[in-house]
């Protein structure tokens, strides 16, 4: 070791007390001393350190003229990524990188997989000079894409799936050797697509061969796409995945056979979903029915459908009325959408009748069923809309003897529980007693006549468009008359809900709303 001299030394202090020692090319020796001893070792600012690694071929071979790619974080204008190429060790170094980095490093090689790695550079990096901090990548190996894969793929019924999409997953593009085992760790997969020719043939290239896939213990994952053979918007055959290990294609390299299984859903052509329950089975309750103005109705088929073969009417609540309907069918050949040219109105109960053939069985199936309209939580508060009197038995203009009177509200309603126990009471004097109260049915009574529901059939009138399907709701009610006076149009009917037995039943809106006050109108005559 070279010694200083007092001066020199004395000459150092002084300078170190004015402003220090710099080291501003970062190797860790004082600037301007080529000697370096004690006295003139600095640390540097910003330690750096290396990352390096090595690259070979799956038979252990070196590969050279692979490209490394450095990126230290997260790339930016300032931080762009290094490259390197591999040496004919296969080796390849990166220096100058700041200390507790961590990088990725992305080894490729045109015609071998490529794999992306992770390293970190220690912190206490660059200390000294020759204690830099080191980070190494690998060894990996990358796997060679010289192969060839082949499969005949046919359609449910056995032609060839011509035009079929294909995609292969070849594993792994490389093995990362510090790993315990023979080859390591599989890292990484290959992807390519390709399609079926006019043979059904569908050829993958460009993916590591059998032989090679056999020693690393790699495999082959083939899905092939859903098949519309005749461009009709509707799959005929579902698409597959298949899975073969490199082993198995290397001891029988013909093209294996992949059927594609039948697209179309066995068993009875029918409706699985809707928004309007009722057109499955049962009587599902309103609010399982109701449908917002302005949405439309849904129904999914487990089964595709034949365009042409879709028929909808929707109706009014008595079915006597025709309301427009456009139908539309999805994409994926199983959903009607039945939008009403109209809005429905709040409140209102409707009708509806579907008939649709399967597309891919050929059966047909109709459905009917009953809708609200109306949002599930904006109930509407129940009302008499008008008392209409059946003048059939004596056609007069008045309410006789064991005519029917109809009881019209402004939303359906129906029993919550129970068999009934609701009642009318005319505000009239129906005996000619000479005083009101003192008959059945008269104001003041304590017993009235007994309403019930009337809801529409569907049977009633000719011009009825088909028979309903019940909701067990509706606007329509009705009692018999039994008074011997004839009772003339504008007599108050008052339609007693207050005052229901809880042991006979309750009544309920659509909404689920009781309805337990009682209502009063004056008696018209006119369509019922």
């Amino acid at each position: 070791m070279t010694r200083v001299s007092l001066s020199l030394l004395a000459a150092l202090v002084v300078l170190g007390t004015a402003c220090g020692p710099q080291d501003l090319n970062g190797d860790g020796i004082a600037d301007g001393v080529r000697d370096p001893d004690s006295v003139t070792l600095v640390a540097p600012s910003t330690p750096l350190g290396t990352v390096a690694g090595q690259v070979l071929d799956t038979r252990f071979q070196p590969l050279a003229g692979v490209t490394a790619t450095l990126t230290v974080g997260t790339p930016t204008a300032d931080n762009a990524p290094r490259t390197a190429q591999t040496d004919a060790n296969g080796d390849f170094r990166f220096t100058g990188i700041p200390a507790g980095s961590d990088v990725v490093v992305t080894l490729s090689k045109e015609g071998y997989g490529t794999v992306r790695a992770h390293a970190y550079v220690p912190a206490d990096a660059g200390n000294f000079p020759l204690n830099n901090g080191n980070a190494f990548v690998g060894p990996y190996a990358l796997t060679q894409l010289n192969g060839t894969v082949s499969v005949l793929v046919v359609t449910h019924s056995g032609r060839p799936a011509k035009g079929a999409q294909a995609v292969i997953e070849a594993t792994p593009a490389a093995v990362r050797l510090s790993d315990t085992g023979t080859y390591g760790t599989n890292v990484g997969v290959i992807v390519q697509t390709a399609t079926a020719d006019d043979n059904g043939i569908v050829t993958f290239t460009n993916v590591p061969s059998p032989e090679e896939l056999s020693r690393l213990n790699g495999r082959y994952d083939i899905s092939i796409a859903p098949i519309d053979e005749n461009g009709d918007g509707i799959y005929e055959s579902a698409g597959a995945y298949v899975s073969y290990t490199g082993e198995t294609v290397m001891l029988d390299p013909s093209p294996r056979l992949i059927q594609l299984p039948d697209a179309r859903t066995p068993g009875t052509f029918k409706v699985i979903a809707t928004n309007v329950t009722s057109l499955l089975d049962g009587t599902p309750p309103p609010i399982e029915n109701m449908v917002k103005p302005g949405e439309p109705i849904y129904l999914v088929f487990n089964q595709a459908i034949q365009p042409s073969s879709v028929q909808a009417v929707l109706t009014d609540e008595a079915a006597h009325e025709a309301l427009g309907v456009a139908t539309t069918i999805g994409k994926t050949g199983n959903v009607l959408m039945l939008q009403p040219a109209v809005a429905l109105q709040n409140g209102k109960e409707y009708n509806v009748w579907v008939r649709a053939t399967s597309a891919d069985t050929g059966a047909f199936l109709d459905a009917t069923g009953y809708l609200f309209g109306g949002d599930p939580y904006g109930p509407i508060e129940a009302s008499l809309s008008k008392i209409a009197i059946n003048d059939g038995m004596v056609q007069d203009g008045l309410l006789s003897l064991s005519e029917i009177v109809y009881v019209h509200f402004n939303v359906p309603l129906g029993l919550a529980k129970g068999r009934g126990g609701l009642q009318a009471f005319i505000n009239y004097d129906i005996n000619n007693s000479g005083s009101i109260g003192d008959a059945v049915g008269e104001s003041g009574n304590d017993r009235g006549f007994q309403v019930y529901p009337a809801e529409y059939t569907g049977y009633e009138n000719p011009s009825d468009l088909f028979p309903l399907k019940l909701s067990k709701y509706t606007t329509r009610w009705m009692f018999t008359y039994y008074g011997t006076a004839s009772v003339p149009p504008q007599v108050m009917v008052k339609v007693d809900f207050e005052n229901v037995d809880a042991a006979w039943g309750a009544y309920q809106t659509i909404w689920g709303q009781p309805v337990n006050k009682s209502m009063s109108a004056g008696i018209t005559v006119g369509p019922q």
